[in-house]
């Protein structure tokens, strides 16, 4: 889906609405090109820059159809307090309610959908320290109970930097435990599962960009590799997936503009063929 802020040359120009259009590029019938709109986002924003609402317009041979809209309310210090999803023709997929604390820190978010909560707790630096899940539930006495799913804990060292990830199931007992280690510009290059030797590693560039980030197997063998390029700009030029064996699976080229807007992504197979291609075009409405 489209990103729900706009790019940051527009930010001090009080963004309204923002369109993105998607084209397709295929061949037709007759084995010509073509570039096919096959959809259209609408994001919009408030005077605060918050985003407000996104629609996603899905266009076929005779017609079009609402295929996603998600809609977001705000308290008057710009904490998002509402936000609700509807999915193809309108119909609601699921509404969550948002508390904060003084600080402006979530505490609780209520998923009225499926009946869950989540309760997040936090240190003297605003870190989140806890984050439990709820199952809200009627007892047989008729009154209403929350119960227990699950309990994350999470530490932090001196800078802030998560160092460690513990998950709890709702006897106590601990399900999965992750460790995390940073470089000097406090960029994560580790993140290793507990008592096990899988674990994840990534490398950054000068500009602290993700350039390349590796998946290793329970048994210490690597299974997945990722390599991303940048312009002079930090905007992501090219992703593309190598397996264990070292060769190419997939690989993305971006292309943006002047503003830093994505306006053309290609996606190409293990061969380096072509598979498939996307051109984007936007439209802006500024407050006045």
């Amino acid at each position: 889906s489209f990103d729900e802020k706009p790019s940051s040359s527009f930010s001090e120009k009080k963004i309204k609405t923002l369109t993105r259009y998607g084209y397709k590029t295929g061949k037709t019938r007759y084995g010509d090109v073509k570039d096919y709109l096959e959809y259209k986002e609408i994001s919009k924003y408030d005077s605060n820059n918050n985003f407000i609402e996104f629609s996603k317009i899905t266009f076929f041979p005779g017609g079009s159809s609402l295929e996603e809209k998600s809609i977001s309310k705000y308290d008057s210090n710009n904490n998002r307090i509402e936000s609700s999803h509807y999915g193809w023709g309108g119909k609601l997929d699921w509404k969550n309610i948002y508390k904060y604390d003084s600080n402006n820190n979530l505490i609780e978010k209520t998923e009225y959908n499926s009946d869950e909560k989540y309760i997040s707790k936090y240190d003297s630096n605003n870190n989140k320290i806890e984050y439990s899940r709820y199952k809200t539930e009627k007892t047989r006495y008729g009154d209403v109970k929350d119960y227990l799913v699950y309990k994350e804990i999470f530490k932090y060292d001196s800078n802030n930097n998560k160092i460690e990830y513990s998950k709890y199931d709702s006897d106590g007992e601990l399900y999965e435990k992750y460790i995390y280690k940073y470089d000097s510009n406090n960029n994560e290059i580790e993140e290793s599962y507990y008592n096990s030797d899988r674990k994840y590693i990534s490398k950054y560039d000068s500009n602290n960009n993700k350039i390349e980030y590796s998946k290793y197997g329970s048994d210490g063998k690597l299974d997945r590799k990722y390599i991303s390029k940048y312009d002079s700009n930090n905007n992501k030029i090219e992703y593309s997936e190598y397996g264990s064996d070292g060769k190419l699976s997939w690989k993305y080229i971006y292309k943006y503009d002047s503003n830093n807007n994505k306006i053309e992504s290609s996606y190409y197979n293990s061969d380096g063929e072509l598979y498939e291609k996307y051109i984007y075009k936007y439209e802006y409405e500024y407050y006045d």
